[in-house]
C-alpha cells in the first residue's frame, strides 16, 4: 500500500469491508473484509471502477444518488443491492465519504460496507409476520361481527392482500350420488386484471376421483399441497392449466374436526416458492374461516331447532287453549247444572205460591158473593210479583248463558247480585248468610272494571258453589250445624277493582294449597265415604281461566285451614287493545 494516510494493519482489522478510491473513482485499496463479504481479491478489483459490485437487481436510483455524491465530494449512507463474485446478491449497508487534503480538495473516497442480507430478511420477515398478523385479526373480527354482506368472500380479500397472491378461493366438499366425493368452487377473490373462476361450470363438480386422488388424500390427511403447476402431475395440470396458473399453494378447510374443503392461492403472474412462516400463518387464517363456517353450521342448525321448537310451542299452545276451552266449556255445562239446580229450587216456592193464589182466584171466580174486587187485585198483584221474581231469575241466567259479548265496564257488585240471586233460596234453606256491602247497588264507591259480564259470572258462580260446598262438607266431617257465612268485599285502588269472597267452610289441608287450581283435582271427595257432595275438580281451575287468561286479572287464594277460604280477584281498570269480543267456548 502506497499511500502513507492508509494504515493496512488497521484496516484489516476491520470486520466491516473498506474499499478505497481515488478522486476519479479507481480502486487503490480494499481490506480483507471485503475480499470476505464480496469474494472479490485485491489483484481482481485494483485499478477498476467501483461500480463492478452492481447488477441486474441494483436500484438504478441509488446508483445515481452514489454518483452525485462522487462528484460533489459529499458522504453518502444507504443500503443497496449488489452482487458477490459469481453472481449472488446480498444487501450492502454503504456508508462512504471522502477524504480531503488541506485546502479541502478531494484525494480519495472510503467505502464501508456491511452485509446485511440476514437482518434484512430477518425485518421483511417480521414485517411480513406482523403484516399478515395484523389482516388475519382484521379478517377474524369481520366473521366474528359480521353485519351484512358476505363475510367468506371479505375474508378472501384479507388473504388476497395479505398473500399478494392473484386469486384466492374456497372449494367445498359435497358426496354425489353418481361421482362419489366431489368439491365444487364456492368463494373467491382476485386481484386487478385476474379472470375470475367462480362461474366456471367445470369447477362446480370436481370428483376427486378423477385426476385428484392425491389431493384427496394429503387435504384429508391435513397437508397442504403447494408448487409450480408443471410439476404437477398431468391429471391435474388438465384442469389448472386453463385457469393459468403458474404456481399453487393449497390448504385443507376443516369444521367440526372434518375435512369440507380447501382454500387455493394462485400465481398467475410468476412462479412462487411459498415461505415455511407464510404458510404457518395461512394456516391460522384458513383455521380461523373453518371456526366461522363451524360456528355458521351450529347456528343454522340451532335456528333450525328453534323454528322446530317454535312450530312444536305453537302447536302444543294451540292443544292447551283448545284443551282450556274444552274444560271451561266443561266447566260451564257443570256450572248450567248447577244453575238449573239452584233455579228449580228457587222457583219451587213461587211456583207453589203462584198455584195457591190461582187456585184462590179460581175459587172466588165461582163464588161470587164471596168475592171483591180488592181482593182480586190483591191476589193478581202477589202473582204479578211471583212472576217478575222468576222472570228475574231467567234474566240472570241468560245473562249467564250469553256468547261472544263484547268487553264490558260493569258494576262488580252488581254482578256479585244477579249471580246471588240464583242462589239466595238455596242459601236460606241451607242456613249460609251472604254478607255483602251496604253500596253494593251503585254508589261511586262501588268498583266498576271492564270485564266479559258472562264470563265473569260464570266466575263468580263456580266460586259461590265452591263456598257452599265447603261449607256443607265442614259441617258433615265435623257433626255440627254452625251457620254459613260467606262474606262478600269489594275495593278499588289505582289501577285495579278487587272483589274479595271468603267463607268460613273450614279451608283446605295446607299440603294441598299447591294443587287448587288444578284442573280435575277436587277435595269435595276426600274421606267421605257417602260422596253427600261431589265435585269436577273444574271450579277454580275455570275462575284462573276467565279471570287471568281472558280478562288480564289475577286470583289469588288466601287459605286459612280450620278457618275457611278467601278468593281474591284483581281486574284492571283499563285494557290495551282488548279482543273484540271473547272466543266462543265449547258448550
Amino acid at each position: 500500500m502506497t499511500n502513507p494516510l492508509i494504515n493496512e494493519q488497521l484496516l484489516n482489522s476491520i470486520s466491516q469491508g473498506v474499499l478505497v478510491s481515488d478522486a476519479e473513482g479507481q480502486i487503490r485499496y480494499i481490506n480483507d473484509a471485503f475480499t470476505r463479504i464480496t469474494g472479490w481479491t485485491r489483484d481482481e478489483v485494483l485499478s477498476q471502477p467501483c461500480d463492478f459490485l452492481d447488477g441486474p437487481g441494483t436500484d438504478p436510483a441509488a446508483v445515481q444518488k452514489i454518483q452525485h455524491c462522487l462528484q460533489e465530494g459529499t458522504p453518502y449512507y444507504g443500503e443497496i443491492y449488489h452482487y458477490r463474485k459469481g453472481g449472488l446478491p446480498f444487501w450492502d449497508e454503504l456508508y462512504i465519504t471522502p477524504v480531503l487534503d488541506d485546502s479541502q480538495q478531494v484525494i480519495q473516497f472510503i467505502s464501508l460496507h456491511n452485509d446485511v442480507t440476514r437482518r434484512r430478511q430477518t425485518t421483511q420477515t417480521l414485517s411480513r409476520r406482523i403484516r399478515y398478523e395484523s389482516i388475519i385479526a382484521r379478517m377474524s373480527n369481520r366473521l366474528l361481527v359480521h353485519r351484512g354482506g358476505d363475510p367468506l368472500s371479505e375474508s378472501l380479500e384479507y388473504l388476497l392482500e395479505a398473500s399478494e397472491s392473484d386469486r384466492v378461493y374456497i372449494f367445498l366438499n359435497f358426496y354425489h350420488p353418481e361421482h362419489g366425493m366431489c368439491t365444487r368452487y364456492a368463494y373467491e377473490a382476485c386481484a386487478p386484471g385476474v379472470t375470475p373462476e367462480l362461474h366456471n361450470p367445470d369447477l362446480q363438480c370436481v370428483p376427486f376421483h378423477v385426476g385428484f386422488q392425491r389431493w384427496a388424500q394429503e387435504l384429508g390427511a391435513g397437508r397442504i399441497i403447494s408448487g409450480a403447476i408443471q410439476d404437477f402431475p398431468a391429471s391435474e395440470q388438465a384442469l389448472l392449466v386453463p385457469q393459468g396458473i403458474q404456481s399453487i399453494l393449497v390448504i385443507p378447510l376443516y369444521s367440526q374436526g372434518s375435512w369440507i374443503g380447501f382454500i387455493g392461492l394462485d400465481d398467475i403472474q410468476h412462479e412462487r416458492s411459498w415461505d415455511t412462516n407464510d404458510i404457518r400463518l395461512l394456516r391460522t387464517g384458513a383455521e380461523v374461516i373453518g371456526a366461522y363456517m363451524e360456528h355458521r353450521e351450529f347456528q343454522q342448525e340451532l335456528q333450525k331447532i328453534n323454528e322446530e321448537l317454535e312450530q312444536r310451542v305453537q302447536v302444543e299452545v294451540q292443544r292447551r287453549q283448545a284443551s282450556e276451552r274444552a274444560l271451561i266449556g266443561q266447566s260451564r255445562i257443570a256450572s248450567m247444572g248447577e244453575m238449573v239446580t239452584a233455579i228449580a229450587h228457587h222457583w219451587r216456592q213461587p211456583l207453589n205460591m203462584i198455584a195457591l193464589q190461582v187456585q184462590a182466584l179460581h175459587d172466588l171466580w165461582h163464588n161470587p158473593e164471596a168475592r171483591s174486587d180488592e181482593e182480586v187485585g190483591e191476589i193478581t198483584q202477589r202473582v204479578m210479583e211471583r212472576v217478575s221474581d222468576l222472570s228475574q231469575t231467567l234474566e240472570n241466567l241468560q245473562g249467564f248463558c250469553r256468547k261472544n259479548e263484547p268487553l264490558q265496564t260493569r258494576d262488580l257488585l252488581n254482578e256479585v247480585n244477579a249471580a246471588i240471586n240464583l242462589f239466595q233460596t238455596q242459601f236460606t234453606d241451607l242456613d249460609i248468610t251472604i254478607d255483602l256491602p251496604d253500596h253494593y247497588q251503585k254508589s261511586a264507591t262501588s268498583p266498576m272494571a271492564p270485564i266479559y259480564p258472562a264470563a265473569f259470572r260464570q266466575a263468580l258462580f263456580n266460586i259461590f258453589t265452591n263456598a257452599r260446598d265447603a261449607i256443607q262438607m265442614w259441617r258433615h266431617e265435623h257433626q255440627t250445624n254452625q251457620p254459613g257465612l260467606i262474606k262478600v268485599k269489594s275495593w278499588q285502588d289505582k289501577q285495579h277493582a278487587c272483589l274479595s269472597i271468603s267463607d268460613n267452610g273450614g279451608g283446605a289441608n295446607a299440603d294441598l294449597e299447591e294443587r287448587l287450581f288444578e284442573p280435575f283435582f277436587t277435595t269435595k271427595d276426600i274421606g267421605r265415604g257417602d260422596g253427600v257432595i261431589s265435585g269436577t275438580g273444574l271450579g277454580l281451575y275455570t275462575v284462573k281461566q276467565l279471570i287471568e287468561g281472558q280478562m288480564f286479572g289475577t286470583v289469588q287464594l288466601l287459605n286459612q285451614p280450620g278457618k275457611g277460604l278467601e278468593v281474591l280477584l284483581e281486574l284492571p281498570l283499563s285494557v290495551q287493545n282488548p279482543p273484540a269480543a271473547l272466543q266462543d267456548q265449547p258448550q
